[in-house]
C-alpha cells in the first residue's frame, strides 16, 4: 500500500487544510463562549453582583471576571470585537473551503483561489493571536 509521492502531499495538505479548519471553528466558538462572558459579567457588574475585593484592590481597569474595560462604552466596544473576530472566522472558513470562489475572486482577491494560502495563514494567526489571551481556560 505505498502511494505515489504526489498522493502523499495531496493528503498532507488536506490533513493540513482540516487542521486549519478546526482551529478556525474553535476560535469560533471560543469568541462565543468570550461574548457570553463578558455579557453576563457586565450585568452582574451593573446589579453589584461581583467580587468586590478585587475591583477594589486597583484591579479596575476591567470589569471582574471579563475582558471589558471599566469605562464608558467599554461593554460596546468589547462585543463589536468579538462580533468582529466571529465573521472574521467565518469569511476565513468559508475561503479556505473555497465555496463561494467567484465571490472572493471578485470582493477579497487575496483569498481567491488566484493567490496562495500566506494571507490566509497570517489572518489565521493574526485572529488566534487576538482570541486566546481572552480565551475562557
Amino acid at each position: 500500500m505505498f502511494l505515489p509521492g504526489f498522493a502523499r502531499v495531496f493528503i498532507g495538505l488536506n490533513i493540513v487544510r482540516a487542521i486549519s479548519i478546526i482551529a478556525l471553528l474553535l476560535v469560533f466558538a471560543t469568541s462565543i463562549l468570550v461574548l457570553v462572558d463578558d455579557v453576563e459579567a457586565v450585568n452582574a457588574f451593573t446589579n453589584g453582583n461581583f467580587n468586590q475585593t478585587a475591583f477594589d484592590a486597583g484591579n479596575s481597569d476591567y470589569i471582574p471576571s471579563s475582558t471589558v474595560p471599566n469605562q464608558t462604552g467599554g461593554a460596546f466596544w468589547a462585543v463589536l470585537n468579538q462580533i468582529f473576530i466571529i465573521f472574521q472566522t467565518i469569511v476565513l472558513i468559508l475561503s479556505e473551503i473555497g465555496w463561494p470562489a467567484a465571490f472572493f475572486d471578485r470582493f477579497f482577491p487575496v483569498l481567491g483561489k488566484d493567490f496562495g494560502v500566506g494571507a490566509l495563514g497570517v489572518m489565521q494567526c493574526l485572529s488566534v493571536a487576538t482570541d486566546v489571551p481572552t480565551a475562557p481556560i
